[in-house]
């Protein structure tokens, strides 16, 4: 069992607590979730973390919730390569170079 599957299994999404599948990039994990909505519809979550320590992990403001399967997986490809070719930025900028990448795709 990796770091970041430990932690996630303390720390679960409160909506998405089922975890799908993740990809670490660097310091970087993007990670695909489900779990049941409020009507007890299944949705699904993309969450963009970055690994602070062997223990923590924290969240960015790239994670979105999803009520189609196929919609969370395109936006967990696609947040991926954003990831991948902003991460050597400092934090300031990484979000926004994120953000940019994901508005072009």
């Amino acid at each position: 069992m990796s770091q970041f599957e430990k932690w996630q299994k303390f720390h679960p999404n409160f909506v998405t607590s089922e975890l799908v599948k993740y990809k670490e990039i660097g310091e970087y994990v993007v990670e695909l979730s489900k779990g049941e909505g409020f009507v007890g519809e299944e949705v699904f979550g993309v969450t963009a973390l970055k690994r602070e320590d062997n223990r923590y992990f924290s969240v960015h403001d790239l994670s979105k919730l999803f009520f189609d399967r196929e919609a969370a997986e395109k936006y967990f490809q696609d947040l991926q390569v954003a990831i991948q070719r902003c991460r050597g930025f400092k934090e300031d900028v990484f979000v926004g170079c994120v953000e940019k990448m994901l508005s072009e795709r």
